[in-house]
């Protein structure tokens, strides 16, 4: 388990309002879907291909050096195999393809396939957890007799997924992966083959966080909808895709998703510009400061300092990460 998932969920406001929202929704439904990540489950991770460069720094630690740009490299095959099953016509890729690709275009990691694919399944399975709203609507379901299938658009392999939510208290769930099916959710093709599962006259609400995929084409599908904004992952933005990013990476998310729920439902990756700064100043921001004053506070050690002086408007910032650091207080 990702040693943020604790910090996340002990700081969590559970959106009352929606969930109050959900219930009242429930009369003559019979059925329940639910999407799959960044709403029955998310991650700790601010977007979610910043799982490759955890799973780089996995490989680079237990392999060595051959493993350096794995995450790009990673990202990169998915890619190509997107691009070669459009031109195909297929909708939608699996695992195995993504494997190929990578290893057809890095010939050294060929042996490591198996590795690869396990050290990938342990890397989600550490950063994902439940989302407590969705885990109270599912328990409110099955309380009330109404039936629930979880849909997702996703190349994970339904064994895996299904391990997935299973780990994090969803019993039991019945499944629609679209790697398995060759259908998706965003160009509408999957539903009806959800229909296929939940009864062609069957009443059906989906929950998801994408308004295309799980609104847009799910209504025009003949579903109700409503919408779950709350573990909607972030677009990455800049930088590169290294292990580097990973402190910033779990730090954003952490206090983005512990932000409590406001007048209406929220989305944490859409901050009003009165928040931006903030958001930034306690996650990035934190680990700059308070990397800047650990440095301050080794050097004063080997060079034997016993007062440090923080001064004019600047200097208040620093003196503030020192204090908030827990450093020595007797230092001015």
């Amino acid at each position: 388990m990702d040693t943020k998932q604790s910090d996340i969920l002990k700081d969590w406001s559970l959106d009352r309002k929606w969930l109050s929202e959900f219930e009242a929704r429930l009369d003559s439904i019979e059925v329940v879907t639910f999407d799959v990540f960044d709403t029955a489950l998310t991650r700790t991770l601010d977007t979610p291909v910043d799982v490759f460069a955890l799973i780089e720094k996995r490989l680079t630690d237990a392999h060595g050096a051959m493993f350096a740009g794995y995450a790009v490299k990673r990202e990169d095959a998915e890619k190509t195999a997107r691009h070669k099953a459009g031109a195909c016509g297929r909708r939608e890729i699996g695992f195995d393809e993504i494997l190929d690709v990578l290893l057809s275009e890095n010939r050294c990691f060929c042996s490591f396939r198996q590795v690869l694919a396990d050290t990938e399944f342990e890397a989600e399975r550490d950063v994902c957890f439940a989302v407590p709203e969705i885990k109270a609507a599912v328990r409110i379901c099955i309380k009330r007799g109404i039936r629930v299938l979880f849909v997702s658009d996703m190349y994970l392999p339904e064994c895996v997924i299904r391990d997935l939510l299973e780990r994090v208290g969803y019993a039991v769930p019945d499944l629609l992966v679209s790697c398995e099916t060759g259908c998706v959710k965003s160009d509408g093709t999957q539903w009806p083959v959800v229909r296929t599962v939940t009864g062609q006259n069957s009443r059906v609400l989906h929950i998801g966080d994408n308004e295309w995929s799980d609104g847009v084409k799910a209504l025009e599908a003949g579903f109700e909808v409503l919408i779950f904004e709350r573990a909607r992952s972030d677009h990455r933005r800049g930088g590169p895709l290294t292990p580097d990013i990973l402190p910033f990476s779990r730090l954003l998310r952490a206090t983005m998703l512990s932000a409590a729920p406001g007048a209406g439902h929220p989305d944490c990756t859409v901050q009003p510009p009165d928040r931006t700064m903030a958001r930034l100043g306690a996650s990035w921001g934190a680990i700059v400061a308070g990397s800047y004053v650990r440095w301050i506070a080794a050097r004063a050690r080997t060079m034997g300092l016993t007062h440090i002086y923080f001064c004019a408007r600047d200097g208040w910032l620093v003196q503030r990460a020192w204090q908030a650091a827990g450093l020595v207080s007797d230092r001015k």
